[in-house]
């Protein structure tokens, strides 16, 4: 996750069930779009 998006993330969870579905854990978290840093954009090329 980018910087800027870090103290927008309110909440998180991982997700293991059901055992053996994937080698992978998921994860769903909750973002707070308010509180993304805007100070400093990324420029895109």
């Amino acid at each position: 996750m980018s910087r800027p998006l870090a103290g927008a993330v309110s909440g998180y969870r991982l997700l293991d069930q059901p055992g053996g579905a994937s080698d992978h854990d998921g994860l769903v978290f909750q973002l707070d779009t308010d509180a993304i840093d805007t100070a400093r954009p990324w420029a895109y090329r």
